[in-house]
């Protein structure tokens, strides 16, 4: 029982990012900025650029350092 209940968590929480992700507005020329410097794609660049607050130099070091 506690799997199901760690999974619902997990199923509730990636529901929320993914919504979070598609109502938040961002400048698309830093998603670009982040993908061209990190080689990623759009929805990682604009993903991890909301993780990290739409800070993008601390997103592309994210990606790049880790």
């Amino acid at each position: 029982m506690d799997s199901r209940n760690n999974q619902s968590e997990a199923d509730c929480t990636e529901r929320t990012e993914k919504k979070l992700v598609e109502e938040v507005k961002i400048d698309e020329k830093d998603i670009q900025i982040i993908m061209d410097q990190a080689n990623v794609t759009y929805e990682i660049a604009k993903k991890t650029l909301i993780k990290n607050n739409f800070d993008i130099v601390n997103a592309i070091m994210e990606l790049t350092f880790n």
